[in-house]
C-alpha cells in the first residue's frame, strides 16, 4: 500500500495520535532531551570519576610508562576532595545559620502554631468577646 494511503501511517509513523477528551494529541517517540542530557551527565561524570581514580591510585612510573608524562602533583588529589567536603558542609551551616537568623523568636505569637494556640488564643485575646 503506498503511504498516502496508509492515513495516520507513512511520513507520519514515528507519531502515535490517543484521545484526550474531545482532542487528539500526538506523542513523540524516542528519548526526550532531558533523557539524553541526564545519559550525557552520568557517561562524562563516571568517566572523569575514573580518570580521577586512575591519577589518583596508580604509581607515577606506570603514568610515565603508558606516556602521561604532565600530571599535577598528588598532593592534589587528596586536598580537591577534602576542599570540597568542606565547602559543601560550609555551605550547609551557613544555609541553616541563615534560616535561624530570619527566624522570629521562640517567645514571638507568630512562631505559635496549631489547634490548641488557635483555640486559646482567639479564647483570650479575640476582640470578640
Amino acid at each position: 500500500m503506498p503511504a498516502a494511503q496508509q492515513g495516520q501511517g507513512g511520513w507520519r509513523k514515528n507519531l502515535q495520535t490517543i484521545k484526550s477528551g474531545n482532542r487528539p494529541q500526538r506523542i513523540k517517540h524516542g528519548a526526550k532531551a532531558t533523557e539524553v542530557g541526564g545519559f550525557v551527565g552520568l557517561f562524562l561524570s563516571s568517566l572523569l570519576y575514573i580518570i580521577f581514580l586512575t591519577f589518583a591510585l596508580v604509581p607515577d612510573e606506570t603514568l610515565e610508562k603508558w606516556g602521561i608524562r604532565y600530571y599535577p602533583d598528588k598532593y592534589w588529589a587528596s586536598i580537591v576532595p577534602m576542599w570540597l567536603g568542606l565547602a559543601f558542609g560550609f555551605h550547609i551551616l551557613s544555609y541553616i545559620s541563615i534560616n535561624i537568623m530570619n527566624n522570629k523568636d521562640k517567645s514571638h505569637a507568630s512562631s505559635l502554631s496549631g489547634q490548641q494556640f488557635n483555640h486559646c488564643f482567639h479564647a483570650c485575646c479575640s476582640s470578640e468577646k
